[in-house]
């Protein structure tokens, strides 16, 4: 459960449940789009039901009418375990006449029933805003903006087989994740601004590596050979 607590009132702001329902828990990895140009982006789903099922998804960006301007689709059903945030990850590829300028994001999950994406009798779920008030808005640019100032990479990572090591001025935190969106392990920074985090005990695979800068999220593949 979180509560927000501030100006004399306390409100709940997401809490599990037995029945289906999902919510953003942080903005997604990448909020700048450049037309023409192919982004993997991360968007982090809690599912606050207790049971876990496959699910296709569409991401939709909106226009300033609500109507749907572009559509990115996981044709391919993922696992959402109940009570646990995965990262769900989009290769999004916005058109070139796609309109510049600001795109509110709609995430609807499909449950998967063995016929596909489109299956009109399918369970659907709207995936609810971060902390259900604030909204997911994309900016679709060709040229860097101040937005892209705002998420500049202030810090350096590096890795062995061993260890990943993040430094930097106003780093946070970092978070370690499957590539499923399973978090194995995080760690806040210290006074040096830096946080060490063992890969020693992590098999071959890929993994994700979340930072969190100066008040920014940004997201890295990481390859454990």
């Amino acid at each position: 459960m979180v509560i927000e607590i501030g100006k004399g009132k306390v409100r709940i702001l997401e809490e599990d449940s037995i029945t289906a329902g999902f919510q953003l828990t942080e903005q997604p990895s990448k909020l700048w789009l450049k037309p023409g140009k192919e982004e993997t982006v991360y968007v982090p789903v809690r599912n606050k039901g207790g049971l876990g099922f496959g699910y296709f998804a569409k991401l939709q960006l909106l226009d300033d009418k609500g109507n749907v301007a572009f559509e990115a689709q996981r044709t391919s059903a993922m696992e959402l375990e109940g009570f646990r945030t995965t990262w769900m990850p989009f290769n999004i590829n916005v058109p070139n006449n796609l309109k510049e300028g600001n795109y509110k994001m709609k995430l609807l999950l499909i449950k998967e029933t063995g016929t596909g994406i489109d299956d009109p009798e399918a369970e659907r779920f709207i995936v609810e805003k971060l902390y259900n008030k604030d909204e997911t808005v994309f900016f679709v640019s060709a040229q860097p903006t101040g937005i892209d100032t705002q998420n500049a990479i202030n810090y350096s990572l590096t890795h062995n087989q061993q260890l990943v090591t993040v430094h930097g001025k106003g780093l946070q935190r970092v978070r370690l994740y499957t590539i499923n969106g399973l978090l194995i392990n995080e760690q806040a920074a210290t006074h040096l601004d830096e946080v060490n985090l063992s890969l020693a005990h992590l098999v071959p695979g890929v993994y994700i590596v979340q930072v969190m800068a100066n008040n920014q999220v940004h997201t890295h593949r990481l390859f454990k050979r």
